[in-house]
């Protein structure tokens, strides 16, 4: 494969506080596509592109170690299921066109969150939400 293209995961998350703000529950949705070239090594040639879809649902915890209105430092676990689909724009066949659906995980020890109603957040883990991931937080 070559020219693999990926956006990165895109989560939408939602949280309740419990036990006083420290310990969040709620859940995430995750998309994330990846799109790559089939190249035949003998004549170096594209022959295909490939595309996976998937989509996780997962239910999640967070625990703030610290709890600060301003700047948090938090860990965050995570189970879900997701549902994923691989398939070629050529010459498809049942084999090739697949559904990889799978339990998941995240384990992030270490997030940073950053502001009051807009937040500003940055994890390190592994799992759907891939290695490292940021963005950005509204508290209602």
């Amino acid at each position: 494969m070559k020219n693999i293209r990926s956006l990165g995961a895109l989560a939408l998350s939602y949280y309740m506080p419990v036990n006083n703000g420290r310990l969040m529950l709620g859940a995430s949705a995750v998309f994330d596509r990846l799109d790559a070239d089939i190249v035949n090594r003998s004549t170096n040639k594209k022959e295909s592109k490939k595309s996976i879809t998937a989509i996780t649902v997962a239910g999640e915890g967070k625990y703030k170690y610290t709890n600060n209105p301003q700047f948090n430092i938090y860990g965050l676990v995570g189970v879900g299921y997701t549902f994923g689909n691989a398939s070629y724009d050529t010459n498809p066949t049942i084999e090739d066109n697949a559904n990889y659906n799978h339990f998941n995980f995240q384990f992030s020890p270490l997030g940073l969150e950053y502001g009051t109603d807009f937040k500003g957040i940055l994890e390190l883990g592994i799992g759907y939400k891939g290695i490292a991931s940021a963005g950005v937080q509204y508290n209602f």
